[in-house]
């Protein structure tokens, strides 16, 4: 039962932080972020 418990905690952990991932992309700020990062040049 314990080991259940702990396997359901880390399913729902893991299914937060993909929410909370796909509200962070979704963001004017991580757009701006990645537009920059796409624009610089590293050579």
């Amino acid at each position: 039962m314990k080991k259940q418990l702990k396997e359901l905690k880390v399913e729902v952990d893991r299914e937060k932080r993909a929410e909370a991932v796909a509200k962070l992309i979704k963001t004017n700020y991580f757009q701006e972020l990645q537009q920059e990062i796409a624009e610089m040049d590293l050579d």
